[in-house]
């Protein structure tokens, strides 16, 4: 959009070198959530003092970006199959739908003993219903609600696979409904599990509440299920994440500076170059988790 408004490849490198070092907390955090709630998963409540275990945690997150990779190689970097992307984006956001509210339901049930047992709870504790109202000033919330409301033009992931990768117009009319039903659903069990936590006064940072509250209740079923939720999104986010940056990237930093070979296998170097941004990519944003952020849940609550 740069380069169309001031027609100029300079903007268009400099926007992307921006979007580029803007997102790599945001992949990095990713990463370290799929490797932190794997340990987590893996030793449970029994040994929460090893789940920082650096090399363990880095080999999951380099094996989890080899494999986000291949995934964006095979789904993403040839333009014929951005309807197998769609596709799989789609299947994903039903996958963590329907962990997160099959979580919140357990949480519900296990942890109040059903809903009016929650309503009991939050009479004996109205200060977690009150946090709904007073849980920030007034200038905080109005900055979080701009910035929401801004990610789908600020954020290319998002822009990507609304703009780029989509092959019907006309979803434009199923989106105006579908797209707030999701977000009502997605955020009907936040509140529960998030309860749940503080009802059973785990010291586990709150956003791997879906994952520890049915550890905690010896639930391994429903543990392994919010983890394949949490792992689906994060898959997701990091797949448009990857593809997005990628094609800025060969647009506005490759193409202009790079004379193609031959006319003849033109697509064929096109595909290469992407896969192996995408590649780079991958690797640079495990290479910033590696060196940015901390090892484990149990040292970011007692940091």
């Amino acid at each position: 959009l740069l380069v169309f408004r001031y027609h100029s490849h300079l903007v268009g490198a400099l926007a992307t070198l921006i979007m580029l070092l803007a997102m790599l907390p945001l992949i990095a955090l990713q990463i370290q959530a799929v490797a932190d709630t794997m340990m987590l998963l893996i030793k449970g409540q029994e040994q929460p003092t090893q789940i920082g275990q650096l090399g363990v945690q880095q080999s999951l997150g380099l094996v989890y970006c080899v494999g986000i990779a291949v995934f964006a190689v095979l789904f993403g970097a040839n333009r014929e199959h951005h309807k197998g992307l769609i596709s799989a984006m789609a299947f994903e956001s039903l996958i963590k739908l329907l962990a997160l509210l099959i979580v919140g339901g357990y949480v519900i049930s296990a942890c109040f003993g059903g809903l009016e047992g929650l309503d009991q709870w939050l009479s004996d504790n109205p200060h977690h219903a009150l946090a709904l109202y007073t849980a920030s000033d007034g200038a905080t919330a109005h900055t979080l609600m701009l910035v929401f409301i801004a990610t789908a033009i600020s954020m290319p992931h998002i822009f990507h696979m609304t703009v780029v990768e989509n092959p019907v117009k006309q979803s434009s009319d199923l989106a105006s409904w579908a797209f707030p039903l999701f977000l009502l659903l997605m955020a009907l069990p936040i509140f529960p599990i998030l309860w749940g936590g503080y009802q059973l006064t785990l010291d586990t940072p709150s956003q791997y509440f879906p994952l520890a509250v049915p550890l905690a209740q010896g639930n391994a079923t429903i543990s392994i299920l919010a983890y394949i939720g949490g792992l689906s999104a994060a898959t997701g986010a990091m797949v448009a994440m990857t593809l997005a940056l990628t094609t800025m990237m060969l647009n506005q930093w490759i193409l202009p500076s790079n004379s193609l070979r031959t006319k003849r296998d033109l697509y064929r170097q096109l595909i290469w170059m992407r896969r192996g941004l995408i590649a780079l990519v991958s690797m640079i944003g495990f290479s910033y988790c590696l060196l940015y952020t901390s090892p484990s849940p149990r040292d970011l609550s007692t940091s």
